[in-house]
């Protein structure tokens, strides 16, 4: 599940990396999608980040 591990650790690096990994059309469409709940996951970024990393 690539756009969890986004969606969870949208910080900085993760946002450049989920970035350049999805580069494919569908790809685009992942990262825009988790953008949208980016608040949500905003409160655990490290702990979502580190258990799916």
């Amino acid at each position: 599940m690539p756009p969890m591990t986004i969606k969870i650790a949208p910080q900085d690096v993760s946002r450049r990396m989920a970035f350049a990994a999805t580069t494919s059309t569908d790809g685009y469409t992942r990262v825009v999608r988790p953008r949208k709940g980016k608040g949500s996951f905003s409160r655990k970024p490290k702990h979502g980040a580190r258990a799916f990393d």
